[in-house]
């Protein structure tokens, strides 16, 4: 998927030390820490064995945002939810559009995938993401604070959204 010069894809192998990195940029703003390196994320968002799964960003060579996600089975329910961990976009290419278009990238893989809901966290004091999330169509879930998801016409209403 590409928006405006920005090409959306499945991380690689050779994107692992560049995702670590924006993870470490991501904690930073946070305030918090990480111990994330690229074998962590070769081990766990690439193989046969991985439990999660990596959509990168590109502009020409360099990796410019990624989202990193996971799925769980809602056992009570019987469906399957894809949660966003970590979403980073670098400084220079924010507010352009590419974070609704990886989510949207996302979401069309989680429906593809089996999927019937995602879901994301943002802290409450985050008035940004908050607004950024309700764009996009996710619901602030009265059961937990700070998380959002998408309903299943949510979810199909992102994949296919013209934008």
């Amino acid at each position: 998927m590409k928006k405006d010069g920005v090409n959306i894809r499945p991380m690689r192998a050779a994107d692992a030390a560049a995702v670590a990195g924006m993870t470490r940029a991501l904690a930073d703003f946070h305030r918090d820490g990480t111990s994330v390196g690229e074998a962590h994320l070769l081990a766990h968002c690439l193989g046969p064995n991985a439990m999660g799964s990596v959509l990168v960003a590109t502009a020409g060579k360099r990796l410019v945002g990624f989202a990193l996600c996971y799925d769980w089975l809602n056992v009570a329910r019987g469906v399957k939810t894809r949660h966003i961990d970590l979403m980073f976009v670098r400084a220079e290419y924010r507010r352009r559009g590419l974070g609704g278009a990886m989510l949207k990238a996302l979401a069309a893989r989680a429906i593809a995938e089996g999927c019937v809901h995602v879901t994301v966290g943002a802290l409450t004091s985050n008035e940004i993401a908050n607004k950024f999330y309700r764009g996009l169509g996710f619901e602030a879930r009265t059961d937990s604070a700070g998380n959002f998801w998408l309903t299943e016409a949510g979810l199909a209403a992102l994949a296919t959204r013209g934008d």
